[in-house]
């Protein structure tokens, strides 16, 4: 399946054990969506399909001018999805794009590239070097602020400063 590192995975493990088929996409889901998804699959709208740990990322072209973000794990016998499309709230129903996803990694429809997991990117950076790196994400994306400014509230509520 990935090319380059080859980890083994339960992505790996899903696809051995048959849990990521095409049959079981189109048991899991109402025809409509699975259709919908299909016709995605098959025109290429499944832009990016990544491997970064246990989680699959897929960019995918959509309706709207920047593609939707879906992202795929499995628990158990289970495969859990979410995409950030208004059809879906968090890890609930399915929607075309998560169709689209999970047959193009059914299909094999080109190579899924395994990356470094956002600790693993981050483990060999010092603290000046991350204050920049996230700086410039939220000056590239405004309205992640209030997400950072949110992360680091709850951390602070988690863990009491490091002098005490």
């Amino acid at each position: 399946m990935p090319t380059g590192r080859h980890m083994h995975s339960r992505w790996n493990l899903a696809m051995d054990a048959g849990l990521l088929t095409e049959e079981r996409v189109r048991a899991l889901v109402p025809e409509k969506i699975f259709r919908r998804g299909d016709r995605y699959c098959e025109s290429g709208a499944v832009l990016e399909l990544a491997r970064r740990g246990e989680v699959l990322h897929a960019l995918v072209a959509g309706s709207r001018e920047e593609p939707y973000m879906v992202q795929v794990t499995t628990r158990g016998d289970r495969i859990l999805a979410r995409c950030d499309c208004p059809y879906v709230e968090g890890w609930g129903e399915w929607c075309k794009h998560v169709v689209a996803v999970l047959l193009a990694a059914a299909r094999h429809r080109g190579p899924i590239s395994v990356q470094p997991t956002v600790r693993e990117l981050l483990a060999p950076v010092d603290r000046p070097a991350l204050e920049r790196i996230v700086a410039l994400l939220v000056d590239r994306i405004p309205r992640s602020y209030h997400l950072v400014e949110e992360l680091v509230e709850r951390e602070r509520r988690r863990s009491p400063p490091a002098d005490q």
